[in-house]
């Protein structure tokens, strides 16, 4: 599994960090630098991993998914082909199994404590993109519009804070606030693409655009299904076997033998994550290595493995299809189209800001009022010297420099500057 999601990443197939794989436009383009990539991703990952997910995995004795594949994430586009990504992969994969608890030691046992301040980088992207459709309308339409998106936006995220868990029978659910926030936003845009395009009489600009956007994304993912249905047949066997799960609710209940509360528990998380699986995709043509988040797992849970194999690469089949016809769909409208690259403008700046933003808090909170200064400075510097880094990195790649640096002095035995 380790070796598969690793040359998926490789490939720009599939990546499993919802934050990530709108960059991967970006990378795949050209207009991000692999070593910038690179630095973004285990900036991005690495508090996750270490902080979250290694210490469920540890405490089940199951793993969650989230050690493994947003590993795989870096490995996969670190690696400079897909032979030497598969090679790594499966041994990260195996250094899963034998090696969790040596890992977790290892980072305890640094002088200064930076696990739980890297972690917090990528805080804010999830949360930035409920933004992306309120930016793309003010953007393509106006102010006035865009003020009202946000709007609806906002309206979304208390009403889902306000009534979340939602409970079903013997399982509850927590509906993602970011993925439904984004959702409302995007169909917002789409609205007004739709009522713009049917009320435009004479608009040949955007009418002969020969740029479908999500179609050709969709195209993009479509052609690796077979690839795709690979991940998904291991993601449900795996699960059958009771070796993964693919969040820390559904990971308790099956570690207490609730199974088909799992199963229930994993299902029901499909639909907050649905819009933000979905929308990512389209916008970056790559797709998420665990599909539309852990209902493959909830299959695998409920079946045998044999089964849970078949099961797992139909349905990871089944969302890439539909994938499709709703891309279809989206590019009917000239001003749809036309919105692709608002998308991309809007998605851009909300990276730089987020990713800022929470560099400078992870920073702060390894080193107090040090990491402020460090990352502040270095990002501005940056900017004077013709943005040598893009905007996007400079700061998770300050932020990993003063863990690196207050350990350092840690080691030394100098004074660690606040």
């Amino acid at each position: 599994m380790g070796m598969w999601a690793s040359i998926l990443s490789n490939q720009n197939i599939a990546v499993y960090h919802d934050g990530l794989r709108p960059i991967m436009g970006e990378y795949i383009s050209g207009r991000m630098k692999k070593k910038e990539f690179v630095g973004l991703t285990f900036a991005m990952s690495f508090g996750l991993i270490v902080g979250f997910g290694i210490p469920f995995s540890l405490t089940s004795q199951i793993i969650l998914i989230h050690t493994l594949l947003l590993a795989t994430d870096l490995i996969g586009i670190a690696s400079p082909n897909k032979y030497i990504a598969g090679l790594l992969g499966a041994l990260y994969g195996a250094g899963i199994v034998l090696g969790l608890g040596a890992v977790v030691s290892f980072f305890e046992g640094m002088p200064v404590n930076i696990m739980d301040g890297m972690g917090m980088i990528g805080d804010p992207v999830t949360t930035a993109y409920s933004c992306l459709g309120a930016l793309a309308v003010a953007y393509q339409f106006g102010m006035k519009d865009g003020i009202i998106t946000l709007i609806a936006t906002l309206l979304t995220r208390v009403l889902v804070a306000r009534f979340n868990p939602i409970t079903i029978g013997n399982a509850s659910v927590n509906l993602s606030k970011d993925g439904l926030s984004l959702a409302v936003g995007m169909i917002m845009l789409l609205a007004f693409c739709i009522i713009k395009s049917k009320n435009a009489k004479d608009d040949t600009t955007v009418s002969t655009s020969d740029n479908p956007l999500f179609t050709d994304n969709a195209k993009n993912i479509r052609k690796n299904i077979i690839p795709l249905a690979i991940m998904g047949a291991f993601i449900s066997f795996t699960a059958s076997m009771h070796y993964t799960a693919g969040g820390p609710l559904a990971i308790t209940l099956l570690a207490d033998g609730q199974i088909k509360d799992a199963a229930a528990v994993s299902f029901l998380g499909a639909i907050g994550y649905l819009p933000l699986v979905v929308t990512t995709g389209l916008i970056s043509g790559v797709w998420a290595s665990g599909g539309i988040c852990d209902w493959l797992f909830g299959l695998g849970f409920l079946s045998s493995p044999p089964v849970a194999a078949v099961l797992g690469a139909a349905g990871m089949s089944a969302e890439v299809i539909g994938v499709r016809y709703l891309a279809k769909f989206l590019d009917k409208y000239p001003e749809i189209r036309a919105s692709g690259d608002h998308i991309r403008t809007a998605m851009t700046q909300l990276l730089e800001i987020s990713l800022l933003v929470g560099s400078m808090n992870a920073a702060n909170a390894m080193a107090p009022s040090f990491g402020f200064f460090f990352v502040g400075g270095m990002y501005l510097l940056n900017i004077i010297a013709g943005e040598k880094v893009t905007k996007m990195a400079v700061g998770p790649l300050a932020a990993i420099l003063v863990g690196l640096l207050i350990n350092l002095f840690a080691i030394m035995g100098l004074y660690i500057p606040a």
